[in-house]
């Protein structure tokens, strides 16, 4: 799930509702596993039922790998550097038929 918000008290404010939608079903936010990537200047602090939450410099979205400075350039060559991982060990693995 993603939450976003324009400003720091925005997403702040949408935390709040997800927690309040939550306490409604009687749902519960796993905190470890809850993350915050900021893509602008990383001094705020933000919290979820009261634990802070975890500002991260990179996220796996959907299989796409997002870094907080924007850059693209970096997940593509960590999409290069996965697929010549796989490719070895596709070649390794072939080794053994003749």
């Amino acid at each position: 799930m993603d939450i976003l918000g324009k400003s720091s008290e925005d997403l702040q404010h949408n935390f709040d509702l997800l927690l309040e939608y939550c306490n409604t079903w009687d749902l519960e936010v796993n905190h470890s596993k809850t993350k915050n990537m900021v893509f602008r200047k990383r001094d705020e602090k933000w919290t979820c039922n009261g634990m802070g939450v975890e500002v991260v410099d990179t996220f796996n979205y959907l299989g796409m790998l997002l870094w907080h400075n924007g850059i693209f350039s970096s997940f593509y060559e960590y999409l290069v550097g996965k697929s010549l991982t796989t490719l070895n060990m596709l070649l390794f693995n072939c080794k053994c038929y003749h």
